[in-house]
């Protein structure tokens, strides 16, 4: 909840966002490593593979929009 509530008030978005904050604040936690798991991830320690990590984007991120030139 802590994670979730830190982005929102760092990207100051409105509260309709909420629950993407909350899904990725949890999506982030199964990600990284923990010290209560010598430093595995939560992820890692129920599927014994090391979580790909090379897809994140920064949460509230402008999107870009392609529109043709028709339109």
């Amino acid at each position: 909840m802590e994670k979730a509530t830190t982005k929102m008030l760092i990207y100051n978005c409105p509260l309709a966002f909420w629950i993407h904050a909350l899904e990725q604040a949890i999506y982030e936690y199964n990600r990284t490593p923990n010290k209560a798991l010598n430093w595995r991830t939560p992820l890692e320690d129920l599927t014994g593979e090391i979580p790909d990590i090379s897809h994140w984007v920064p949460f509230y991120c402008p999107g870009i929009v392609f529109l043709a030139k028709e339109d």
